[in-house]
C-alpha cells in the first residue's frame, strides 16, 4: 500500500489520490468539520476530466474500497458494483468542470459557519490571518424556493459553480458551504481555518465590536506563503498525525 507520507501535495496516480482522499475524509471528521454528512472529492490525476469521491458514507468510515470514479455530470464510471454516490456528487463535478484550477472540492455544514449562510451581507471576513486564505470573499447561493435546499441536478450545481465564480468558497443559504482548492492538503488546512475564523469573528460580534479585518492584500499574501509546499505539508502532516492517533484503522496508511 502507498503510504500517505510518500505523497506530496499533488498525487501523481489514482492510487495516491485514493489514499489522500481517505485520509482527508478522516481528518475532516476527526477535526469536527463534518459529521454524518459532508464530503470531499479530488480531480483524477490520471484523467483530469473525471474525479474521485467516496460512495455515500459518513466521512469517518471511508476506506479505499469505497472510492468511485465519476464524470462531471455525476455518473459513476468505476467503483464497487451497486455503490451509491452522494446525492450532491454533481455539485463537485460541475465545479471541476467550471474551474480548471480546482483539484479538490469540499461540501459540508460546519455549525460555526452556518450563521453566515443566512446573513448574505455579513460573510465571515478574516479576523485571523489564516482566514485570509479566502481573501477575495465568498460567493452566495440561494436555492430554489420550495426545494429541500440540497443540490441534486446539473442545473442546480451549475448555479452553485456560477455563484462560486473565481472565489474559493460559496455560502449556501440555510445549508452550508462549498469550497474549492488546488489539492487535498490545502482543503484540509483551509476548512479548519475557515471554521476557526468564523468562531473568532462570532466572538467579536458578541462583544459588540467592529473588527479590524485582514485586508484582501494581506489575505492573498498569507495564502501565497502558506500554500507553498513546505508550510502546507507541515500543517497537513500535523493533522494526519492527529487523525492516526485517534483512528486505529488508518494508522498503517
Amino acid at each position: 500500500m502507498i503510504k500517505i507520507s510518500e505523497i506530496g501535495c499533488f498525487p501523481k496516480t489514482i492510487e495516491e489520490a485514493k489514499v489522500q482522499l481517505v485520509i482527508g475524509s478522516r481528518i475532516l471528521s476527526n477535526e469536527g468539520i463534518v459529521d454524518s454528512y459532508g464530503h470531499i472529492s479530488v480531480r483524477n490525476p490520471e484523467d483530469p476530466e473525471t474525479f474521485l469521491q467516496s460512495r455515500s458514507l459518513a466521512a469517518d468510515i471511508v476506506t479505499l474500497d469505497d472510492i468511485l470514479v465519476m464524470d462531471f455530470e455525476g455518473n459513476v464510471l468505476e467503483g464497487p458494483e451497486g455503490a451509491r454516490p452522494y446525492w450532491e456528487n454533481v455539485l463537485h463535478g460541475r465545479i471541476f468542470a467550471a474551474r480548471s484550477d480546482v483539484g479538490c472540492v469540499f461540501h459540508g455544514h460546519p455549525l460555526e459557519v452556518h450563521p453566515f449562510t443566512v446573513m448574505p451581507d455579513m460573510p465571515p471576513l478574516p479576523v485571523k490571518n489564516s482566514g485570509g486564505v479566502f481573501y477575495n470573499g465568498y460567493g452566495y447561493y440561494d436555492s430554489p424556493a420550495g426545494s429541500d435546499m440540497t443540490v441534486k441536478t446539473v442545473e442546480e450545481a451549475d448555479d452553485v459553480a456560477a455563484a462560486l465564480g473565481d472565489k474559493w468558497a460559496v455560502l449556501m443559504r440555510c445549508h452550508g458551504v462549498t469550497a474549492a482548492s488546488e489539492n487535498i492538503p490545502q482543503m484540509i488546512v483551509d476548512m479548519i481555518a475557515m471554521v476557526q475564523n468564523a468562531s473568532v469573528y462570532t466572538d467579536c460580534l458578541k462583544m459588540g465590536i467592529t473588527p479590524k479585518f485582514c485586508s484582501p492584500e494581506e489575505g492573498l499574501a498569507y495564502r501565497t506563503s502558506h500554500h507553498a509546499e513546505k508550510p502546507l505539508l507541515r500543517a497537513w502532516e500535523y493533522y494526519v498525525r492527529r487523525a492516526k492517533r485517534a483512528i486505529e484503522d488508518i494508522r498503517d496508511m
